[in-house]
């Protein structure tokens, strides 16, 4: 004996469990539409992560950039001091 949904015990060999009865059995469809939009959520959201993850880079190596233009100024003014 076998219980598909848990109340009415049935036989195995009364139970089919091909393509046409996964609608008859409680939780087994799946809603391909709601499983594409959470991979559009997730996909959504990589995205962002990845823009704001290359937004820091960016003003990281501008700062960087910016930090080693004053250092090479005051370099070559402290060059030209001493002369």
């Amino acid at each position: 004996m076998c219980c598909v949904d848990g109340l009415n015990p049935q036989p195995l060999s009364d139970i089919q469990l091909g393509c046409d009865n996964l609608e008859k059995l409680p939780g087994a469809t799946m809603n391909w539409e709601a499983i594409g939009a959470v991979g559009e959520i997730f996909g959504a959201l990589a995205v962002v992560v990845s823009l704001v993850y290359l937004a820091t880079q960016i003003r990281s190596q501008n700062r960087e950039s910016r930090i080693a233009a004053s250092h090479e100024i005051t370099t070559a003014f402290q060059g030209v001091e001493s002369v």
